[in-house]
């Protein structure tokens, strides 16, 4: 397939998700545009271990900081779905689109409710800014994540917005909001359905299936939080072993805080022949940010030493110590 051959193909692409997944179709657009880098917060302990391991952790939904969203996100759909009026509208297009797939999508995604809630697995980054946020970090993420002995890893946006399916783990923004906000969008959704009848039901004669509509909702679910939260600007990877598991994926149980769980691990590795590159600790890693400590730089040394172990260069320039004052 030649260069042109994939634009076409990476357009048609991008016209199918801005019907599907309005809202981060648009935002992803945006990060694109602007070169945003993702960072992830966390304590040293868990950056050493990153590092040590080559590898990141996906974690249940059910064992996060914040489960709560689950339930929130949940709340947002069934308020826009029954009290809005948006579910038979939804199930009326399906129906159009694709006979019966609307009438099934409800009982459906009913009945794997249970599943979302047990078996998905994420990974929580955040957008990076420039200017002092990129020499300090976040004030309000390092109370949050960073603990007495906080670090913050910067990504640069690649593999994250790959359209690789080499993981079957997907980036998704997170949507800040009310059930009115949720609905809203919600809304939007519908009526990009409403508006591209002709399209879709000419790709469900060319193969697609519009009962796979299910996962819309499950995204739109995982990816909704309070609106309290927005200054976090929240992106998440979302898989589901159970649903569409990947051989580039892999799985281990441990005990964190006592308590024993499945853990699900991106290793730092290219997939060249998937179409998934610059995931490699040298790639993929521009700097590490040394929270707020009583011991930064022996903390800074430690992280040197492992960025020199995994091979990456001008180490010096890749490590910066935070002198944000936070009270601990």
């Amino acid at each position: 397939m030649n260069s042109d051959d994939l634009a076409a193909q990476q357009a048609g692409l991008d016209a199918i998700n801005a019907i599907l997944f309005p809202y981060a179709a648009e935002r992803m657009a945006e990060i694109k545009a602007n070169s945003t880098r993702f960072v992830h917060y966390t304590s040293a302990a868990a950056g050493i271990s990153i590092l040590q391991n080559n590898c990141v952790w996906l974690r249940n939904s059910s064992l996060m900081n914040d489960y709560s969203e689950v339930k929130h996100g949940l709340d947002c759909l069934f308020y826009a779905w029954n009290e809005k009026g948006l579910g038979e509208r939804f199930s009326a297009v399906l129906n159009a689109i694709d006979p019966n797939s609307g009438d099934k999508l409800q009982a459906t995604f009913n009945d794997t409710i249970p599943e979302l809630v047990s078996e998905s697995y994420l990974l929580s980054i955040s957008e990076h800014g420039d200017g002092i946020e990129d020499r300090v970090g976040r004030l309000s993420m390092w109370r949050a994540y960073g603990s007495s002995t906080g670090v913050a890893f910067v990504f640069n946006q690649h593999p994250f917005i790959s359209p690789s399916d080499a993981l079957h783990a997907y980036t998704s923004p997170v949507l800040y909001g009310d059930r009115s906000d949720f609905a809203g969008m919600f809304e939007r959704l519908v009526n990009g359905f409403e508006e591209n009848l002709s399209f879709l039901t000419e790709l469900v004669q060319q193969g697609w299936s519009a009962t796979n509509m299910v996962e819309i909702l499950r995204f739109a679910v995982l990816s909704a939080k309070h609106p309290g939260f927005r200054e976090e600007r929240e992106w998440r990877v979302i898989y589901n072993p159970e649903r569409n598991p990947s051989a580039n994926i892999m799985s281990e149980l441990v005990v964190l805080n006592g308590v024993p769980q499945r853990i699900h691990k991106i290793p730092f590795v290219n997939h060249p022949d998937q179409g998934f590159t610059g995931a490699t600790v040298p790639e993929l890693l521009e700097k590490i940010i040394i929270g707020p400590s009583a011991h930064p730089y022996p903390i800074a040394r430690a992280f040197a030493d492992l960025l020199e172990e995994r091979g990456v260069q001008d180490i010096g320039n890749k490590i910066v110590v935070s002198d944000i004052p936070l009270r601990q």
